[in-house]
């Protein structure tokens, strides 16, 4: 009995740490992305403010 319970905690331990590692995991991905397309963002951030500037 106390065997059996001492697996379950183990296995519940590995499934928290398998989906807390997968949504880590994912919110890297969505980080790594979001730094990819920064300079992206700021060029149309500055061509905008530029355009805005000149028709002004």
């Amino acid at each position: 009995m106390n065997n059996r319970q001492n697996k379950h905690i183990k296995t519940k331990k590995i499934t928290v740490f398998c989906s807390s590692y997968h949504s880590f995991s994912s919110f890297a991905i969505i980080l790594t992305r979001i730094a990819a397309n920064r300079h992206l963002v700021f060029q149309s951030a500055n061509l905008f403010f530029y355009n805005s500037k000149t028709a002004a």
